[in-house]
C-alpha cells in the first residue's frame, strides 16, 4: 500500500462518494428493495447531503499517493459509528478498507451482506439511528 494515502474527504469527493453511497444502499440494503428509484434517489441523496454536513461526520478517502484526485475508497464514521464503508472493486483485498477504518468501532448504521459480514467479524452491532 505505499502508493495509497488516506486523507480526509473533500467537496470534489461528494460526487464519487454520493453515486456508490447511494448505488450500494439500493442495491445492497434489503429495506430498499423495491423501492422506486426515483423516490430513492431524491429522498435518499437530500438525506445524505444533510448527513455529510453535520461537524460530527468524518469522511476518510482512500487514494493515489502521487494523484490524491484518483479516489479509491472511502470510509464514513462518527466517535463510535462506521456508517459506510467503500473500496473499488479493483482495489479490494488489498487491506485499504481496513487502513481507513482504523480504528474498532460499536456500531454500524447500514445493512448489506458485506456489512453484516464485516459487523460480524468486528463484533460491531447494528444501529440505525446511530447517526
Amino acid at each position: 500500500m505505499s502508493n495509497i494515502m488516506l486523507r480526509p474527504g473533500r467537496p470534489t469527493d461528494r460526487g464519487f462518494i454520493f453515486s456508490t453511497w447511494l448505488k450500494g444502499l439500493l442495491y445492497g440494503c434489503p429495506q430498499y428493495k423495491g423501492v422506486d428509484q426515483a423516490a430513492f434517489y431524491e429522498n435518499m441523496g437530500s438525506e445524505l447531503e444533510d448527513l455529510v454536513a453535520q461537524p460530527y461526520l468524518k469522511i476518510t478517502v482512500a487514494c493515489l499517493a502521487d494523484d490524491e484526485d484518483v479516489v479509491l475508497g472511502y470510509a464514513v464514521t462518527s466517535q463510535d459509528a462506521l456508517h459506510w464503508v467503500f473500496v473499488k472493486k479493483a482495489w479490494r483485498s488489498q487491506g485499504i478498507a481496513r487502513s481507513l477504518l482504523g480504528r474498532p468501532f460499536k456500531t454500524f448504521s447500514a445493512r448489506t451482506a458485506a456489512g453484516d459480514a464485516l459487523a460480524a467479524k468486528k463484533g460491531l452491532v447494528y444501529n440505525p439511528w446511530a447517526f
